[in-house]
Parts: C-alpha cells; sequence; structure tokens
C-alpha cells in the first residue's frame, strides 16, 4: 500500500517531522513497530531512503567531531609494535583504544588497538614526545612473511603430532603481495583454516588479517 511518511503523526497529534530529530525518532519508532508485525516498511522507498540519509548523516557528524571527540596525535611508524598495537604514553600499558585516521571514511578504518609503551615514542631527555604517538607500519604482506617462517619452524613437529595440514606446503613461501584481491582474500582464509589448526592444537599463532590496520587507515607519515 503507497503511502507517504511526511504526513503522519505520533500519538500526541503534533507532527513527526519537525526536525531530524524528531524525524529519527519517528523513523525508529516505525521502524520497530513494523518488524513485530510484518516487517514491510522496509521494503519501501521511502524508509530506505530515510534510513540511508539517517546513516551519513551519522557518519558525517562522527567525521567531524560533533557526534564524538577524540585526541588528535602525530603518528611515527615503530618496527617494535605488531599489527593492532599502537603506543600512547599517557596511556596505561595493555589498554585497549580505538583509533582512526582523521577524517573518518569509513568503519574499515576504526580500529581497536592494544596499547604497548615502547621507547620510539621517547625524546632524547627520556620523557614522552608532546603530541605524538607511534603505530604499526606492518602490512599484510609482512604479517604473512612472519607467520610463514613461524609455521615453517614448527611444521615438522605439528605434522608428527598429525594435525590436519594436508596441503599447507603450497601456502608457504609465497609472494601474496602480487595476488589479485579475489586470490588474496582466498588464499588468506584457507591459511587461516591451517593457523586455526595449529592454534587449536597449542601454537601460538596470530591469524592473517586480509588487511593490517596500517592498510586499513591507508596511514603516511608526513605529519598528518
Amino acid at each position: 500500500m503507497p503511502f507517504d511518511l511526511e504526513p503522519l503523526r505520533d500519538s500526541a497529534g503534533a507532527p513527526a517531522v519537525g526536525d531530524r530529530i524528531a524525524t529519527d525518532s519517528f523513523i525508529y519508532k516505525l521502524i520497530k513497530a513494523d518488524l513485530q508485525g510484518e516487517s514491510q516498511l522496509l521494503e519501501t522507498e521511502k524508509v530506505q531512503r530515510e534510513l540511508a540519509r539517517f546513516v551519513q548523516n551519522e557518519w558525517k557528524e562522527i567525521a567531524i567531531g560533533k557526534t564524538l571527540t577524540f585526541e588528535r596525535a602525530m603518528v611515527i611508524p615503530c618496527k617494535d609494535l605488531q599489527n593492532g598495537e599502537i603506543s600512547i604514553p599517557h596511556y596505561q600499558d595493555g589498554e585497549e583504544v580505538l583509533n582512526f585516521r582523521s577524517p573518518f571514511l569509513n568503519s574499515n578504518g576504526l580500529c581497536v588497538s592494544t596499547n604497548k609503551i615502547v621507547e620510539d615514542i621517547l625524546g632524547p631527555d627520556g620523557q614522552p614526545l608532546a603530541g605524538a604517538i607511534a603505530v604499526s607500519d606492518e602490512t599484510s604482506d609482512r604479517i604473512y612473511n612472519r607467520l610463514n617462517e613461524q609455521i615453517k619452524s614448527v611444521l615438522s613437529e605439528a605434522q608428527s603430532k598429525n594435525i590436519q595440514l594436508e596441503g599447507i606446503e603450497n601456502y608457504l613461501d609465497k609472494n601474496i603481495g602480487k595476488l589479485e584481491t579475489k586470490d588474496k582474500i582466498e588464499f588468506t582464509n584457507k591459511f587461516n583454516e591451517y593457523i586455526s589448526e595449529l592454534r587449536s592444537a597449542g601454537y601460538e599463532l596470530e591469524i592473517l588479517p586480509q588487511e593490517s590496520e596500517q592498510e586499513r587507515q591507508a596511514r603516511d607519515y608526513d605529519g598528518e
């Protein structure tokens, strides 16, 4: 049944679309009620447009720091940090830190990293550098190379324990940087299956990410 949301009114009889907040609240209530019924409203063009507009506005306000406020700092690459680690001197060691590169473009660049205090963040006087933090510059290629060496060092032992690793030789000593995106995704998924088998057997190995935090945030080090 065709309808238009604009003329609809809430239970108090007041217009439901006076401003964006009122509209968002009304849309939320409308969708919530619909989900408890036949869930037909989500299929309508009008509701889909309103949802798209809401998400777009939310991303915009986060990107410009209106919804959430964050500390800002210059980033320094650090070889002592692995993917998933960050170094902020005034945070506790081991603390999880939500971080992204400004402007915040999409959710893929939003990372939760573990704080680790390293010397690179200290100046010649031994004091933390003002306005600077250290981050990992590991790429997925480098992470693969590290995991590749770790796996090779335990492979004979693991195979002697009858761990299911058939075909793993086809995934070692490869240059994954030359793979097309689709092939790299498939390669990574299969490689992680082997890693999961090894982890289940007690070997301490990390999962190979499709993209590292360095790649997700497209970090550069020109002072921005």
